[in-house]
C-alpha cells in the first residue's frame, strides 16, 4: 500500500479534513481504521481492536461501547445512525467535549487494503470480496481465498490449509507476453547450483519469493520468474543439479 493511498468518509468521499496526532499515521498496512482520542487527536489502529465508537444520528452523537471497528460500523446502521464522519474543526470539537480523559473512539473513516497476485505483484482492481467482508487487513488475515460457491473472496490466514489451484505459463507464452509489451523489456538469466531438491515445488516457490523480494529491494518489481531445468551439470562430477531462472 503506497503512503499516498487516500482515506476514505462512509459515504465513499474521499477525505480532506484530518486531525493526526504527531507521527500518524504509521503501521500503513495493518492498521486501516482510525480513532479519535479526548485530546482530539487521531491515530489510525487495527481495524480488529475493541473500541468505543460514536455514532451520529442527525441531530446526537451517541457514545456506543467497545468492539471492532466493522462492529461499530454495523452497530451505528442497526439504530438508523452512522459512525461519525468529521469534516470539519467544529465537529471535532464537539465530540472531544464528550469524551472522557481515558476514552479513545472509533470514527467514520478507513483506509482500503491494497491486494496484489502473488506471481506478478500486480494490484487487483475491484475485489469481489463476500457479503459483510470490509477489507481491512491484520496480521491473522493477510491472504485470500476464493468460494467456489458464487466465486466470491474472503480474507484468510496465509498459514489456513485450503485446496489450491494453480495456472501453468508455458515457456512460449512467457516470451509472447514479453515481445507484446510496449516497454522495453530485458530478459537475465540466472544459473543456480546447489545440493537442495529443486525437483520439489515448495524449494522453487520459496527461492523465487525470495528472489522477487531482493529485487523489491532494489526497485524492480515488474518482473516474470520462470525455472528452466539445464540439459546436464555444470560439474558432472558433482551431485549437484543445475538449473537456470529467467526474469
Amino acid at each position: 500500500m503506497s503512503e499516498t493511498s487516500p482515506w476514505f468518509q462512509l459515504d465513499g468521499g474521499i477525505a480532506s479534513y484530518f486531525n493526526w496526532s504527531s507521527g500518524q499515521p504509521d503501521n500503513i498496512l495493518t492498521e486501516l481504521c482510525v480513532t479519535m482520542t479526548q485530546a482530539g487527536d487521531w491515530y489510525n489502529c487495527n481495524c480488529d481492536d475493541r473500541r468505543p465508537s460514536v455514532c451520529f444520528n442527525g441531530s446526537h452523537f451517541i457514545i456506543e461501547d467497545e468492539m471492532s471497528w466493522t462492529d461499530a460500523l454495523i452497530n451505528c446502521e442497526t439504530q438508523d445512525s452512522i459512525l461519525v464522519q468529521i469534516a470539519n474543526n467544529t465537529v471535532n470539537d464537539e465530540i472531544r467535549k464528550l469524551l472522557s480523559k481515558s476514552t479513545e473512539v472509533w470514527i467514520g473513516l478507513y483506509r482500503l487494503a491494497v491486494w496484489v497476485w502473488s506471481d506478478t505483484g500486480e494490484q487487483l482492481s475491484s475485489p469481489n470480496w463476500k457479503e459483510g467482508i470490509v477489507s481491512n487487513l491484520t496480521e491473522s488475515n493477510l491472504c485470500a481465498a476464493l468460494w467456489f460457491d458464487n466465486g466470491t473472496l474472503t480474507q484468510e490466514s496465509c498459514n489456513a490449509v485450503n485446496p489450491f489451484l494453480c495456472t501453468h505459463i508455458t515457456e512460449d507464452q512467457l516470451i509472447s507476453d514479453i515481445s507484446g509489451q510496449q516497454s522495453k523489456k530485458t530478459v537475465v538469466k540466472l544459473k543456480l547450483q546447489t545440493t537442495a531438491d529443486l525437483e520439489d515445488p515448495r524449494i522453487r516457490a520459496d527461492l523465487k519469493q525470495q528472489l522477487r523480494a531482493r529485487l523489491a529491494n532494489q526497485g524492480v518489481t515488474d518482473i516474470k520468474l520462470a525455472w528452466k531445468k539445464l540439459s546436464g551439470n555444470l560439474q558432472p562430477s558433482t551431485p549437484h543439479t543445475s538449473y537456470s531462472i529467467d526474469y
